[in-house]
């Protein structure tokens, strides 16, 4: 049996990508991030990078998966902080 994670869609003017919320292991995390996205707050924000074992011939040998972005200043400071959660 699998863990249970929920799929989002983002579109970009560059394409689109995926994201799996790990409703497992990061809970507080996940939901964090599936409210920002139902609040809008995600909504033309920025991404700067995303990482993962197709695109890193940096160091195959030691995958990652990560998406770097961020919000405005303006939302980021309006926001609550959330708990760090180890995977």
């Amino acid at each position: 049996m699998g863990h249970p994670r929920e799929m989002m869609v983002f579109l970009t003017p560059f394409g689109q990508f995926k994201v799996k919320l790990d409703l497992l292991h990061a809970p507080t995390t996940a939901e964090y991030f599936r409210q920002l996205a139902m609040w809008g707050l995600l909504d033309n924000s920025n991404i700067f990078r995303i990482v993962n074992s197709e695109n890193n011939s940096h160091n195959p040998n030691c995958p990652i998966h990560v998406i770097q972005g961020g919000l405005t200043e303006k939302d980021r400071d309006q926001l609550p902080c959330i708990i760090h959660e180890s995977t």
